[in-house]
């Protein structure tokens, strides 16, 4: 068994040191059970790259990377099923991926619902991933809650709706456009500040303004939709953002309706099936869906 999840490791890093620091064992020791894989399975399943640059798999390990990694979860899981959760004696780590929006709209919330109950044993980590990374990670058990829009939650995943939202433009007290209704003319007009994981200046609602025969003309853009209220209140800039979040901010700006019809939105939660049966997972799930707000 000890092999088999050494292997499991070694085809996933493809690196001795890496997976040797994973395991938590020293690199002459994974060595040694690799060599004793590699004698069994009759496979060298490690070569050195092309160029001599790190290893790469046979075909062979190729082959057996998934269905071992699989049946290794499967047996995990098996074997640490809790006949019961009480969040009062429980010792766990959840994980949940969102960007900073869902962590200012659902995720304060959900911290404020635990907190309250002064469930010693519980943490809860929130934090940023790719898109791309998402379904590895929650098959993983790495990742138990994605928190995202509809187009974020890759195929494979369950889902439940969580809020709706619509978008808002905000401006700073006290900006020369005044309080009055926004005008597409107005809209238009001012510089804008965009969220952009990539640092593009260019979003979905470019596109709709196009059709429209409008331009507005983006020249800040941030990676967190945290930064933009503080840039708001230093700037005569414009931005567009979620209506759940900017609420969190009417100290700070004051906030519009769009001078023009955009669809609303949905944010969402994903979880890996596997968990479907999972207590804890469930008590999560039951938590964040108890915390939203209406």
């Amino acid at each position: 068994m000890g092999l088999l999840v050494s292997l499991d490791v070694l085809l996933e890093e493809a690196n001795v040191t890496r997976a040797a620091r994973r395991l938590a064992i020293s690199q002459p020791a994974l060595s040694a059970q690799l060599a004793r894989l590699r004698q069994v399975l009759d496979d060298p399943l490690l070569v050195p790259a092309e160029r001599g640059r790190g290893m790469r798999l046979t075909p062979r390990a190729a082959q057996l990377k998934s269905p071992l990694h699989e049946l290794l979860t499967r047996l995990e899981d098996l074997v640490e099923a809790p006949y019961a959760f009480d969040p009062s004696t429980a010792k766990r780590d959840f994980t949940i991926a969102l960007n900073d929006n869902a962590a200012m709209t659902i995720g304060l919330d959900l911290i404020e619902r635990i907190r309250k109950q002064s469930y010693v044993g519980l943490r809860l980590a929130m934090l940023q991933i790719p898109r791309d990374e998402v379904l590895d990670l929650t098959a993983r058990g790495r990742i138990d809650l994605v928190i995202g829009t509809r187009a974020f939650m890759p195929p494979g995943l369950r889902t439940h709706d969580l809020v709706d939202d619509r978008f808002q433009v905000a401006q700073r007290k006290g900006h020369p456009r005044g309080t009055a209704a926004m005008t597409l003319e107005q809209y238009c007009a001012y510089e804008h500040v965009l969220v952009s994981t990539n640092g593009s200046y260019h979003s979905g609602i470019d596109d709709f303004l196009a059709e429209l025969g409008h331009y507005r003309h983006t020249t800040v853009s941030v990676q967190y939709y945290t930064a933009v209220p503080p840039i708001l209140e230093r700037t005569n800039c414009l931005a567009t953002l979620p209506e759940r979040f900017l609420h969190r901010f009417d100290h700070m700006i004051d906030r519009f309706d769009l001078p023009f019809a955009f669809d609303p939105f949905q944010l969402q939660v994903g979880w890996h099936p596997r968990f479907d049966e999972d207590l804890g997972h469930q008590w999560l799930r039951e938590q964040l869906i108890a915390a939203r707000p209406f």
